[in-house]
């Protein structure tokens, strides 16, 4: 328990508590990608909000994100801006304020893809090698490799004997 309230007090030194409404932003080290990041003393960063959460409200399930209410990435109001939720729950907040590129689209929705759910199907379900399927289909290999991965595409659902929804 001292350890946790040690890290308490070394954490609330990088923001001040305001009131329900506000964001409290993080006075410390900010990354490249905008989130509030803390050492944790063994070279590691962790990202600020995650361990503001879980100092100060409770544990966060496994798999489970911590998000923001108001969409900044240094806000620490653990009161009333963070909230527990799944990747999806985030992607749904975040198309609901407009805030995901391409509008949400994705898959042959979007204008730039050279791909469409039929290809991604056939990916799936072919024995072919990253480099033959990325030459059949006008691709790089990585590309192939995501797909396979459900990296991306994810959302194409393929039936197949021993490959069930893949």
């Amino acid at each position: 328990m001292a350890k946790k309230v040690d890290i308490a007090i070394r954490l609330k030194r990088f923001f001040t508590e305001g009131g329900p409404a506000e964001c409290w932003e993080w006075q410390g080290y900010i990354s490249p990608d905008g989130y509030a990041r803390v050492n944790m003393g063994n070279g590691k960063l962790k990202l600020a909000h995650r361990l503001v959460y879980e100092i100060m409200v409770g544990p966060i399930p496994e798999g489970m994100f911590i998000c923001h209410h108001c969409d900044n990435p240094k806000c620490m109001n653990y009161r009333s801006h963070l909230f527990i939720g799944t990747n999806g729950d985030n992607m749904r907040d975040a198309s609901q304020k407009g805030r995901v590129r391409n509008g949400g689209l994705r898959g042959s929705r979007l204008s730039q893809s050279k791909l469409n759910e039929q290809i991604v199907s056939e990916i799936l379900k072919s024995s072919e090698s990253h480099i033959s399927l990325g030459r059949k289909f006008g691709v790089d290999i990585s590309t192939i490799w995501k797909v396979r991965n459900r990296r991306t595409w994810n959302h194409v659902k393929v039936e197949e004997e021993g490959y069930p929804n893949r």
